[in-house]
């Protein structure tokens, strides 16, 4: 996690490692997403680029997401990855047709999930009718 006041040194080591950072990201703006702040990268491996999204934990919310987060071993490399159910409540947060085409692909490789903490969070952030809607189509 990095502070609001440690973006320009998170900035600088983007840049170093080939991304490129906004503008405006670097001239001090944060935008936000279901009232949780980010700040965006871009890589270029082509044409248009990926965007990358980088929240700032900053809610109970995120916060507690950080706490959940699970260590993978990924090829010769090891990261951190959100849990399958904060998965969930993020792509659900996004609401785009290809998120809950994510969410479905991910119910069908993973039969248990922790609904009591999907339902906890899914009031707070909004997203209560559209984990029901989810959650029946497993059925």
């Amino acid at each position: 996690m990095i502070d609001r006041d440690r973006l320009p040194e998170l900035y600088a080591a983007a840049e170093q490692a080939g991304f490129t950072v906004p503008e405006q990201y670097r001239n001090g703006w944060v935008d936000s997403v279901a009232s949780m702040p980010l700040v965006k990268f871009r890589l270029y491996l082509g044409d248009p680029g990926i965007d990358i999204d980088i929240f700032l934990a900053e809610s109970d919310y995120q916060l507690n997401l950080m706490e959940r987060r699970v260590h993978h071993r990924v090829g010769n490399a090891t990261a951190w990855f959100v849990t399958a159910e904060d998965l969930i409540l993020l792509k659900l947060i996004a609401g785009r047709t290809r998120d809950r085409a994510d969410i479905d692909d991910l119910l069908l490789a993973r039969s248990e999930l922790d609904e009591p903490y999907l339902r906890r969070w899914a009031g707070p952030l909004g997203v209560e009718a559209k984990l029901d809607e989810v959650l029946a189509s497993r059925e």
